[in-house]
């Protein structure tokens, strides 16, 4: 009897897998917090410019007359913000600040900052503490960049740990790796040993993140039964959305980067309670040949479930079952021409769709006439209904159409939002960056289930850890092609929508999986989506699974990795 066999015995989604599901599914909340915590450490919603330390006694209007040049446009004008008059400031008198003829600055020339700057925001952020600003503003980009690394490590490192010790034991040590380095970070002195010291923690955040969302998330799904495991797996989006959403009011209700962090590392240390209420992975455990173990929380399952263990459980045959005769690698993947067809352009898809998503979530803040806060929160909203939309029609017309649909219109929506970038008030930018985001979180639902069905069995894990390493190098890239708009503000919404288009463009080269008997060996994979392709219908078969399958089912990195 097979794993999920036994699942439909004593229940596929029942009191106990609903109570599990909930509690490890929360872990995404803390995962939306950090993975977007940059858009309010390091937000723009602030005035600086140079520092004369001569007139830290004056208010800002004398300050601007003596020392800061003004950038004059048709229309406005704003002081400079990253250059000042080269004066002897030291040699002037009080009275003389307080009656200054703005020719004696004028007549100067300017020179850069050469003592830090001023600021007026609302929100203290990493470039007040750092002076990220001006020739430095590419570091707090970096931040982010930094941040992604750790994640695209810690679910690398953090899978095989959980592999070979345990989900459970997993999840807590990563817990205590994003709440130490969380709270680290909130005390890094102001300076530029503090900066270095900060991006190091945060990519010990990212590291814990990484490995604590997707070990909780394949734990959570190895205990769901297979009728019900592609929509949990997509409804996971819920929970992260929800740290999108309340992320912004948090940030507004302590307006400082410092107490952010720290708040947002310290409240993951309620999932240490995690073993009062939930069990290591029973699936783990046969795959480790610890039948006891895993015959007692099958037992408690069934119970919780008002359900009965199968009389004649023999997980000993369950573990016949595992193929483990030959390890599988990339090169598996790209040997033959079709197979490498749909892995390649698979790949871009997941860069693509990484890289627009969390491109338009970090700039959710500046598109459009609306408040900062709110602006972040929509952006965070909108993702549950793209997640209960994917949800009911995934069944309905298959993986591919909405891919397709979605990538198509979600770059038309970012190229056609650049037709309103001048002015940056405009309902219509609004418009068009939100429906963009609908349309790319859809996809980033689609594309994980499509991932894990195209892909034969024996490289199942390894097509879709390609794939998950695809879109970690969209995230790095993201931070990155955001700064492109202080070259040319609408270039970034040009390579967000243009990649789209190539993602949907790359989406026809890859098959059909609703309802196709998909792939287990390399030659299945090699004729899938032709015309010599199986064609019984998926419902009608029975899986031989291999040791890395058992337990993921493929699903163990879902895309806010």
């Amino acid at each position: 009897m097979l794993f999920d066999d036994i699942l439909g015995e004593i229940g596929e989604f029942g009191r106990y897998q609903i109570v599990s599901y909930v509690v490890l599914g929360m872990l995404a909340i803390p995962a939306g917090w950090h993975n977007l915590g940059i858009t309010f450490y390091g937000n723009k919603l602030h005035h600086h410019w140079c520092r004369v330390k001569e007139l830290d006694e004056f208010n800002n209007s004398i300050k601007w007359n003596v020392a800061i040049p003004r950038d004059d446009s048709d229309d406005k004008f704003e002081w400079n913000k990253c250059r000042m008059f080269n004066l002897n400031y030291s040699s002037y008198r009080r009275e003389d600040f307080l009656n200054w003829n703005r020719s004696i600055s004028e007549n100067a020339g300017t020179i850069e900052c050469n003592n830090g700057w001023d600021f007026v925001t609302g929100f203290r952020t990493v470039m007040q503490d750092f002076n990220l600003v001006c020739g430095r503003s590419a570091l707090v980009s970096l931040i982010q960049s930094i941040y992604f690394t750790g994640f695209l490590l810690g679910t690398i490192v953090w899978g095989q740990f959980s592999d070979s010790r345990g989900r459970l034991k997993t999840v807590l040590i990563t817990v205590v790796v994003l709440i130490v380095s969380s709270i680290a970070a909130a005390f890094v002195p102001s300076n530029n040993v503090g900066y270095g010291l900060f991006v190091t923690l945060r990519f010990f955040v990212g590291f814990g993140v990484g490995g604590s969302y997707t070990t909780a998330f394949v734990m959570a799904m190895e205990i769901i039964g297979p009728k019900f495991r592609a929509k949990a797996g997509i409804f996971v989006q819920v929970w992260f959305a929800l740290g999108f959403m309340t992320l912004p009011y948090m940030a507004k209700a302590m307006p400082n980067y410092r107490t952010l962090q720290l708040v947002t590392g310290a409240i993951p240390a309620v999932f240490l309670l995690c073993p009062l209420v939930i069990d290591e992975s029973a699936r783990w455990l046969v795959a480790e040949n610890q039948d006891e173990k895993a015959a007692k929380i099958l037992e408690k399952i069934a119970r919780w479930n008002n359900t009965t263990l199968p009389a004649n459980l023999n997980l000993e045959e369950n573990r016949k079952n595992i193929v483990s005769d030959r390890k599988y690698t990339v090169a598996d993947l790209i040997k033959t021409p079709n197979l490498r067809k749909i892995t390649l352009n698979m790949w871009v898809n997941w860069l693509v769709v990484s890289l627009v998503y969390y491109g338009l979530s970090l700039e959710a803040g500046n598109m459009g006439n609306l408040d900062f806060y709110l602006s972040n929160f929509i952006s965070g909203a909108v993702e549950i209904p793209a997640c209960l939309f994917t949800i009911l029609i995934l069944d309905r017309i298959g993986r591919k159409i909405p891919v397709l649909g979605t990538t198509l219109f979600g770059g038309a929506s970012c190229l056609i939002a650049i037709a309103f970038m001048k002015n940056t008030n405009s309902v219509a930018l609004t418009v068009c960056s939100v429906i963009g985001k609908f349309f790319v979180s859809m996809a980033f639902a689609v594309i994980y289930v499509w991932a894990a069905e195209v892909f034969p069995t024996v490289v199942r894990n390894v097509g879709v850890g390609g794939s998950s390493m695809a879109a970690r190098v969209g995230s790095l890239a993201a931070p990155q092609i955001g700064r492109l708009k202080e070259t040319w503000r609408p270039l970034p919404f040009v390579i967000f929508g243009g990649t789209s288009l190539i993602s949907c463009v790359c989406s026809f080269f890859i098959p059909e999986t609703l309802n196709k008997h998909l792939p287990e060996t390399i030659e299945d994979g090699e004729l899938f989506g032709t015309s010599k392709a199986k064609v019984k219908p998926i419902e009608d078969e029975v899986y031989t699974i291999s040791k890395s399958d058992l337990g993921q089912e493929n699903l163990d990195d879902k895309k806010k990795e």
